[in-house]
């Protein structure tokens, strides 16, 4: 944690330095802009030769800056929980729940709106639908398709859809709004099963997190041509 109390004029940079500072460790896996409880993230993935590195860096109402790195084997799933655990609080242990947008530039679009709900799920819907294949895959046999919008039974938007690896397919539903944004759940028990993450480029990243996909590999899926009508 840094204090930035003393020098506010370099509150615009501070989460643009550390985000630098974490990319040069090593292969940089994901670097996107995410939400954890009103506070806008920066997040990344660093993989070095024998680790990989999970970074959150955020710039809470308090002016500090708080930079957390867990380290994992490169042989097992990265526990993607633990960044979306994160809470921040105030000098008398209240947990801070301030919708910020500090640390970066003024024109970024914080993907959560306020309440932790999305300002666009539609858009955030959009970015997943269609049948997504590893690079180099088969469209007929698709890792991922979507199904329809709908919503799960806490109300949140939603998008359903089914995994496939190895002959296992599992069908769940992807929430696209609010502080479990991204989130592949099982319908029925409401847990986590992966979490989804699109990027800039078009791609969709998709890391495992619980039963039934324990020990699946992270993966990078690109659109198939013409899946989305």
């Amino acid at each position: 944690m840094v204090d930035y109390t003393s020098a506010k004029d370099e509150v615009s940079t501070a989460v643009e330095q550390a985000r630098n500072a974490m990319r040069a460790r090593g292969t940089v896996k994901y670097d996107g802009l995410n939400n954890i409880d009103l506070h806008l993230t920066r997040r990344l993935t660093i993989e070095t030769a024998s680790v990989r590195i999970l970074g959150e860096i955020l710039m809470a109402a308090n002016n500090r800056l708080y930079i957390t790195e867990a380290e994992t084997p490169l042989n097992v799933p990265p526990p993607a929980v633990f960044q979306a655990s994160l809470q921040i609080l105030d000098d008398t242990g209240v947990r801070i729940r301030t919708r910020t947008n500090l640390g970066v530039p003024d024109d970024t679009k914080n993907p959560i709106g306020a309440g932790g709900v999305a300002d666009e799920p539609d858009k955030v819907a959009g970015q997943m639908m269609g049948a997504w294949r590893t690079a180099g895959g088969s469209c007929q046999a698709a890792y991922f398709k979507s199904g329809m919008r709908l919503k799960t039974k806490r109300g949140e938007e939603a998008l359903a859809g089914t995994v496939t690896n190895a002959g296992v397919t599992v069908t769940g539903e992807i929430i696209v709004n609010g502080s479990r944004e991204g989130q592949f759940i099982n319908p029925m028990t409401d847990q986590a099963i992966m979490i989804f993450a699109p990027d800039d480029s078009g791609k969709l990243n998709i890391s495992a997190l619980n039963a039934p996909a324990v020990g699946w590999p992270d993966v990078m899926l690109e659109l198939c041509p013409g899946s989305r009508g």
